[in-house]
């Protein structure tokens, strides 16, 4: 029977796609991730702040994974991937490019959270209030809009 020399490559080659694509991840997804990363459900639900269950959910597709969850699920295997290596970096099995990789999806996702977070707050709130409601917002406030006019 033929064997995979170089699986622990090919997968750490697929782990760097999969923190790099731009659509959700799905629950097979989730799950190499977490398996590759090292940690049990519960071990990530942990450092989520979720359930065990909902990792579970998540992984059978059960649940869908939401966009800013799917962010946290990948930072956070990025960085236990990213402490293994250093660690390990020392017994020369990681080689420096992958660091370099790592360090480069580190400094994307790192600039794609901040765009998003100044595009949050860029975005002005807009209050609707029906005219008819004023009067339950108390005389002040009908005399305030009626200056204001």
């Amino acid at each position: 029977m033929p064997q995979l020399t170089a699986a622990r490559d090919l997968h750490r080659l697929i782990a760097l796609n999969l923190l790099r694509k731009e659509a959700s991840l799905s629950g097979e997804e989730v799950r190499f991730l977490r398996k590759f990363s090292g940690f049990s459900q519960a071990e990530l639900a942990k450092a989520l702040g979720a359930h065990k269950t909902q990792i579970s959910q998540w992984e059978t597709g059960l649940k869908k994974i939401s966009n800013g969850t799917d962010r946290l699920v990948r930072l956070t295997c990025l960085m236990r991937m990213t402490s293994d290596a250093l660690a390990l970096n020392s017994n020369k099995s990681v080689s420096p490019t992958d660091l370099v990789r790592i360090q480069q999806i580190l400094r994307q996702v790192q600039e794609k959270l901040q765009d998003k977070r100044l595009a949050e707050t860029e975005t002005p709130f807009q209050y609707i209030i029906d005219p008819s409601d004023l009067g339950n917002y108390g005389e002040r406030l009908v005399d305030g809009i009626e200056s204001i006019q």
